[in-house]
């Protein structure tokens, strides 16, 4: 999934996040699937990708840089805007994070969802 979300990226159809509700990314580290994102991402529309970190102790959102280095949302100098967000399956709903007006999103569904889930 995450590698054909790349293969279809452009700047013009840009995607600009991934809302897991079908749990299609379960089983892979959230940071893991940030950093196969982050080098296809189009340059000059996303300075990151924005994840949350459940594995630390304290479990935040964190923004992956291009450069590798990963800090705390609100450390970082890169705002949610710019950045590509992934929402695993248990923040896919309740999160607030404040993506572009025009964003787009891929939404991932699972066998058996229903309206409710």
């Amino acid at each position: 999934l995450v590698i054909e979300y790349s293969k279809l990226c452009s700047d013009e159809l840009a995607l600009h996040a991934i809302i897991d509700s079908g749990a299609l990314l379960a089983g892979m580290k959230n940071v893991v699937a940030a950093k196969h994102i982050i080098d296809n991402l189009p340059r000059s529309i996303f300075k990151g990708v924005l994840f949350f970190d459940n594995e630390t102790y304290t479990g935040q959102w964190m923004i992956l840089e291009r450069s590798g280095r990963c800090l705390p949302k609100n450390q970082s100098p890169i705002s949610e805007r710019d950045a590509f967000v992934i929402f695993d399956e248990p923040r896919c709903r309740g999160s607030d994070i404040k993506l572009r007006v025009d964003a787009r999103a891929l939404l991932t569904i699972g066998p058996g969802m229903c309206k409710d889930k």
